[in-house]
């Protein structure tokens, strides 16, 4: 089962880091995208439901930056 905070396969806290630290652009989500485009989708193996985890990650980043905006 997926924790609260976490997409299907990487942490919320580590995309929250890596939005932080790249001024707001996800370089996992680029490289997420990348590998993709190679042919080196793991998601049905990582991804608890099967899918590209693609979805989840950007759905997720989405999130954080609406909750960064609020606060500041």
């Amino acid at each position: 089962m997926i924790e609260s905070g976490e997409t299907s396969v990487i942490p919320t806290n580590d995309l929250a880091d890596d939005l932080q630290a790249n001024d707001g652009v996800s370089t996992i989500k680029a490289d997420i995208k990348t590998a993709v485009a190679q042919g080196f989708c793991a998601c049905e193996h990582l991804n608890v439901s099967g899918n590209c985890c693609l979805a989840d990650v950007h759905r997720t980043l989405r999130t954080i930056a609406t909750a960064a905006t609020a606060r500041v």
